[in-house]
């Protein structure tokens, strides 16, 4: 892996509590994991379940009725959108 900051490459440096390995430069001193493979870039949520709350928020709803709705993590996007339950 490379540092963003300097473009040197860096050093490993354990791992997070997630188990993904960390990173760390050897000349500004920042710290880094290595990427997390299937999420969108910065996001710790899945990508089918962004998809449903943007969904939810671009209908109307407020953040407060997203947030406390159950977005099940077994259903897949197509199946959330049109309201259909797996068999």
């Amino acid at each position: 892996m490379t540092c963003s900051n300097c473009c040197l490459l860096a050093n490993r440096f354990g791992k997070d509590r997630k188990g993904y390995q960390r990173f760390r430069c050897p000349n500004c001193g920042k710290t880094f994991t290595q990427s997390h493979n299937g999420n969108v870039h910065g996001m710790y949520t899945g990508t089918q379940k962004a998809e449903t709350v943007l969904r939810l928020l671009v209908e109307g709803n407020s953040i407060r009725k997203v947030t406390c709705k159950r977005i099940p993590a077994t259903k897949s996007a197509g199946e959330t959108l049109r309201g259909e339950k797996r068999l």
